[in-house]
């Protein structure tokens, strides 16, 4: 558990927001629609004929459905403020990392392993890590320890009845933060 000085107001933790709510859709919008649901239910409720009443709900659900699923397709289904790895790649095209560190946050960035997104498998990974950047498996360990300890990265521990351990890994918001300014800091050696 974390303490309340690395957690989230929304948590419940003491580290403010980093922009005003209203600018948080994806935290408030889906509460929106449930309330736009029911108050639209209750006044189609009040109507004189039941059979028009359904047909108006039934209308308007599928109306504001498709616009949340519409909303949701439109923003890639990420978290607000968060840069699609095309935009960081057009802004930086010649960025390599420069520490393993910066090569795993990096492939976890590039396969939506964000908060409230993906996690991703620690083989998967390894994988990963070795055909993007060449880097062996132990130096993805240590850059996996360096990245936790410097709270970048979650690992969770998934262990089944046959006690066959599975590590899910995840950026934190720091770690989606520290990635972004990687690429924005990137100066070209070319020009």
């Amino acid at each position: 558990m974390r303490p309340d000085a690395e957690t989230s107001a929304v948590l419940g933790g003491d580290v403010p927001l980093p922009r005003p709510w209203w600018r948080q859709w994806d935290l408030w919008l889906p509460l929106a629609y449930l309330i736009v649901c029911f108050v639209v239910s209750d006044t189609l409720g009040a109507a004189d004929s039941p059979v028009i009443s359904w047909i108006a709900a039934v209308a308007l659900g599928c109306l504001a459905t498709a616009g949340l699923l519409w909303w949701w397709v439109g923003n890639n289904g990420s978290p607000s403020g968060y840069l699609l790895l095309s935009t960081l790649v057009r802004q930086a095209p010649q960025w390599r990392p420069a520490e393993d560190g910066e090569a795993v946050a990096a492939v976890l960035y590039a396969v939506d392993a964000y908060p409230r997104g993906r996690q991703l498998r620690r083989n998967t990974l390894d994988t990963a890590a070795e055909a993007l950047f060449d880097i062996a498996p132990d130096a993805v360990s240590r850059a996996l320890r360096e990245l936790s300890g410097h709270g970048a990265v979650v690992v969770t521990v998934e262990r089944d009845r046959d006690g066959v351990r599975t590590e899910w890994l995840s950026l934190t918001p720091a770690g989606v933060d520290a990635v972004t300014a990687s690429f924005r800091s990137f100066h070209s050696p070319v020009g």
